[in-house]
């Protein structure tokens, strides 16, 4: 009896343990969420710089003046990358950024002082610009980039109109310049088109908006399985895929 008494006091003693640790662990893994409190002051301060003509990109009117790109909710942990689920134009989108602000980029813009003293500023001209485009792809993918024309270079790595030679304001190659700094939107924007990568539909700033594609949806059995009518009306477009 006596050791019976002992097992069940160890057990209960265990259980009480683990209930505690399971506790803990998940008020640790909640307070490394992110809120959405924060994400929507992320994005109101990218609205901001988009307001004082700081970033631009094709996407900024619907996220900040039309408000078609409604917020919903935030994916990511507070020390990861920047992750949101929104809707656009009836439709679910991701928004994301390695940073949540634009100033946590390496800035395009270098600073100087003058021969009088004075703080001053220079952007690269376009020719620069587009060498250091190029060489973000080659550290990127290891390989020399094919000699392709300017226009087309730039509008493979970026969804805004562009005519060769024309000249890019600041805001146009800081926000271009923050998107490229970013492994996975160089991935997935290089290679557009391929039917295994969700689509990027525009950016704003540092963020780029991609399809939605929920997690571990291509490995689920029923992807391959006959879906009525009502199911595919509720797919999304990788669903649809």
């Amino acid at each position: 009896r006596t050791r019976k008494r002992v097992c069940k006091f160890v057990v209960a003693g265990l259980f009480v343990l683990l209930v505690l640790a399971g506790l803990f662990v998940g008020r640790k893994v909640q307070a490394q969420k992110c809120t959405d409190q924060e994400s929507r002051e992320t994005l109101r301060k990218l609205c901001e710089d988009y307001a004082k003509r700081k970033v631009t990109g094709k996407l900024c009117p619907d996220l900040c003046t039309a408000h078609s790109v409604i917020y919903r909710e935030c994916l990511n942990y507070k020390k990861g990358k920047k992750v949101m689920l929104a809707d656009w134009n009836s439709r679910k989108v991701i928004l994301k950024s390695k940073y949540g602000l634009l100033q946590e980029y390496d800035s395009i813009v270098s600073k100087y002082v003058n021969d009088n003293g004075i703080m001053s500023t220079s952007k690269p001209d376009m020719a620069n610009f587009l060498m250091m485009m190029k060489s973000q792809l080659r550290t990127m993918f290891e390989v020399e980039m094919p000699d392709v024309a300017a226009e087309e270079f730039v509008h493979k790595m970026w969804q805004m109109p562009w005519k060769n030679n024309a000249a890019m304001n600041v805001a146009t190659m800081e926000s271009l310049w923050a998107l490229l700094q970013q492994d996975e939107y160089l991935m997935m924007q290089y290679f557009q088109g391929n039917k295994h990568l969700p689509k990027i539909y525009g950016s704003c700033g540092h963020f780029y908006v991609m399809e939605y594609a929920p997690t571990g949806n291509i490995l689920d059995p029923q992807f391959f399985s006959f879906k009525t009518a009502k199911q595919v009306g509720s797919m999304t477009d990788w669903d649809k895929r």
